[in-house]
């Protein structure tokens, strides 16, 4: 990790904003599993993210249990997600 990375956290275990979606295409990738995609249409650890907030929703969980979850202070954010994902 560099000097500017380490700098950058507020403290030595935080986890920097894009890790978990470069960690997540890193993996994706080495495993062979979406080679007949193009890069572009592999799915992202925020599609991952988004399909498991509307699965909760599919399954009947209440919106403010949902939005909690996903760290969503309005109703509107999540609302999205959904609106999204019928695309």
């Amino acid at each position: 990790m560099s000097a500017k990375a380490r700098a950058a956290k507020p403290h030595p275990f935080a986890v920097l904003p894009q890790y978990l979606s470069k960690q997540l295409s890193k993996y994706r990738d080495a495993s062979g599993a979406y080679d007949h995609l193009t890069k572009e249409q592999r799915p992202t650890f925020h599609d991952i993210r988004a399909l498991g907030i509307l699965m909760y929703y599919k399954a009947g969980y209440p919106v403010e249990y949902i939005m909690a979850l996903a760290g969503h202070a309005k109703s509107a954010t999540t609302g999205t997600i959904w609106k999204d994902m019928k695309k």
